[in-house]
């Protein structure tokens, strides 16, 4: 409403008694609606007639809804098939259209990482791949903070893409800095993984053989100590059949030697 319109409206009731202020009041707001809309509020039918007109739209856009919902789910099943294949372009492309769906979740974005990260591994940690990868895994983490797994991949991706230990000597102390940040950042993370799993083998042989990369070999051979506790006791009757286990002894004992 006008300042002015509303000044002139103001003035007008103030000389006028109170029944007839309040129909000037209505009248004026009848002609506001008629001017706006084309409505009489006396006589039209209009309202109701919107408000069926409304159900029918709701209806269209829920059955919208729900076929993308499932389009995006058959996105993420193709995908996710793809992964399995080890075809990793074809499985984020179709994870992608899922997420563009609508269907956002932790497992989505991780798989995406994954499939980033082999591709990345594949071509060299070619940039682009390992950017996409780091994303992936972050958006994971920010959906859910305790996605343990995710904080373990992310860890190997920091070391072996991003602080690849083959461009220049531990020994020499010839490390550029950003790649040294990238290491720490993968052992906390690791480290983290470990401390909320602490059951599980995964942690302490990833561990150790980043500390074994960057030439610390007491930490990796206590962290392969620990992984062989941790058979023994996840798998009491039979840990010595173990492949795994077999090979952690195998590590162990040439780590150990080389130590002395």
């Amino acid at each position: 409403m006008k300042i002015a319109n509303l000044a002139v409206i103001t003035l007008a009731l103030s000389l006028v008694s109170c029944d007839q202020a309040s129909q000037l009041l209505s009248k004026w707001q009848r002609d506001v609606v008629m001017k706006r809309y084309g409505l009489d509020l006396d006589k039209s039918k209009q309202i109701e007639q919107w408000e069926k007109d409304i159900l029918k739209y709701e209806k269209v856009i829920n059955e919208k809804v729900e076929a993308g919902a499932k389009e995006a789910k058959l996105y993420r099943k193709i995908g996710e098939a793809y992964a399995g294949m080890q075809m990793y372009q074809p499985c984020i492309d179709n994870l992608q259209k899922a997420i563009d769906l609508g269907y956002v979740s932790q497992e989505i974005f991780f798989i995406q990482a994954l499939c980033f990260g082999n591709l990345a591994r594949q071509h060299n940690w070619e940039e682009t791949y390992r950017n996409n990868a780091e994303a992936a895994f972050l958006k994971a983490l920010s959906i859910n903070p305790d996605y343990h797994r995710a904080k373990l991949e992310l860890g190997m991706l920091y070391f072996y893409g991003f602080g690849s230990l083959s461009k220049f000597s531990v020994n020499s102390e010839k490390i550029e800095s950003s790649q040294k940040e990238y290491r720490d950042k993968s052992i906390k993370l690791v480290l983290e993984y470990q401390a909320n799993l602490p059951s599980k083998t995964d942690g302490p042989l990833i561990l150790a053989g980043m500390y074994n990369a960057m030439g610390k070999k007491t930490d990796a051979i206590r962290q392969l100590q620990t992984a062989v506790s941790l058979f023994k006791s996840n798998f009491p009757k039979d840990y010595e059949k173990n492949e795994d286990y077999k090979q952690t002894l195998v590590n162990l004992r040439n780590l150990q030697g080389k130590n002395q």
